[in-house]
């Protein structure tokens, strides 16, 4: 290899040294990562109850899977089939349809995720911070089996803190363990007068199995809600509907509503199941991320130094280009190395959430370039990575194994919303950019 190879080599390593960990931003870092709450399995039949009740929408929760905790049910997105549904302001509802395969989506997570706060340094953009004081992310997918294509898709939804659906207080919380039953009791009152107030105003009209909303319902009971013949029999048959429908015609709306919070919380069991139509509901628990920086620090330099002795041994031998291309053609993959070494001090992150900050690429094959992200197109306004999701949550979602080929994949998920918020998600749902980078063998 020749001097100018070697030199041209050397070169190279300082500049893609660029691409590494920035040391400096990690020791200031304000990403929040979250994981996936495994104490379920080890849950009472009463802290199982209270666990479900607050992954109900009066609660804000951070979930994966079980059915949407929507937060504006005047526009809630609505199952196939359902027709045009327009809100009190007539604003049209989103349809979640693939694309591709014209399945319908499933619920896959959601993000609580409101703005303003200390550490947003975007909030002086923010179209009105009033009306973002409530602020959810959802993610939906296309997991039929057959699909070639998947559809993903992500929504924004805010409110104002003065809404037609959560009181202006927040939902009971920070008890002692011996107040148990106190905050059993207090949970399930709330969402039985969250439910009561949907009911009154004519929006508690979710499908009882996917949670999307529809027009169709029990024509005995005349409450429960179905989107589809399919979901119809698997309400009627899984979550027992057959047996419950009596129940549902109580002349006392306090009682009724009582019955179908409890209903409800009993019925989950079958969406653990494989062959349920969604993803196992759990707890995202989110926390400030915490790296020991040092250590790698210590296997970056290492790496760098490693990479140095190869271009220096290959100086000393007789060579030509071919050597420069197969060094090159076989260096590592630096951001898979990244994204490897911050991913192990934390191996069960499925979430890595900073607004307006950087995503950890898995891969440096089918990153995005900053002229590729859309803009907003409710307001114009630039788009900025927001959270991603990682390959680990994977390992969650209770997947066909057996047709691992045709099921769902991703290597990250990475969603960008508007740094305006704008208000195109006020009374509605509003589409934001999720991109989808995928493994390269």
């Amino acid at each position: 290899m020749s001097k100018i190879q070697v030199k041209k080599m050397n070169s190279e390593i300082e500049q893609d040294s660029d691409s590494d960990i920035d040391y400096d931003d990690l020791t200031q870092s304000s990403v929040d990562v979250g994981y996936i709450d495994t104490s379920m399995e080890e849950l009472s039949e009463k802290e199982l109850q209270l666990y479900r009740i607050q992954m109900k929408s009066p609660f804000f929760p951070n979930k994966v899977g079980g059915k949407p905790a929507w937060l504006d049910y005047s526009s809630a997105p609505h199952a196939l089939g359902a027709g045009v549904m327009n809100d009190s302001n007539n604003n049209k509802s989103e349809e979640l349809q693939c694309l591709s395969c014209k399945s319908q989506l499933v619920f896959l997570l959601q993000i609580y995720a409101p703005i303003g706060g200390q550490n947003d340094q975007f909030s002086n953009e923010a179209e009105c911070l009033e009306d973002a004081f409530h602020r959810v992310l959802y993610v939906f997918l296309c997991s039929n089996q057959g699909c070639k294509a998947r559809t993903f898709k992500a929504y924004r939804s805010q409110l104002n803190r003065e809404n037609d659906f959560f009181s202006h207080d927040p939902p009971p919380e920070d008890y002692d363990e011996d107040d148990f039953e106190q905050e059993l009791a207090d949970s399930k009152d709330h969402l039985k007068k969250f439910y009561l107030n949907l009911y009154k105003k004519n929006m508690l009209n979710q499908c009882a199995v996917c949670g999307l909303a529809c027009t169709k319902k029990c024509s005995r009971c005349n409450f429960v809600f179905f989107c589809s013949q399919a979901h119809q029999l698997i309400d009627w048959t899984k979550l027992n509907h057959k047996t419950l429908c009596t129940k549902y015609s109580n002349p006392d709306l306090d009682q009724m509503i009582l019955e179908w919070v409890q209903d409800e919380n009993s019925q989950l069991k079958y969406f653990e199941e494989k062959n349920s139509p969604l993803f196992p509901e759990r707890e995202i628990l989110i926390e400030p991320e915490e790296l020991d920086v040092a250590k790698l620090k210590r296997e970056k330099d290492k790496f760098k130094y490693d990479e140095k002795k190869i271009v220096e041994e290959l100086g000393q031998n007789e060579g030509n280009d071919q050597d420069f291309d197969a060094v090159k053609e076989n260096d590592y993959d630096k951001d898979f190395e990244k994204f490897k070494k911050i991913s192990a001090q934390d191996p069960a992150q499925i979430i890595r959430y900073e607004r307006g900050g950087k995503p950890l690429w898995t891969s440096k094959y089918q990153k995005l370039k900053e002229s590729d992200i859309p803009k907003c197109e409710h307001c114009g306004s630039r788009r900025i990575f927001e959270f991603q999701v990682t390959p680990q949550l994977l390992c969650y979602l209770n997947l066909d194994e057996s047709r691992q080929m045709d099921t769902v994949d991703w290597a990250g998920l990475y969603v960008y919303t508007c740094v305006k918020s704008c208000q195109a998600a006020k009374n509605s749902y509003a589409s934001e950019f999720i991109y989808k980078q995928d493994f390269v063998s």
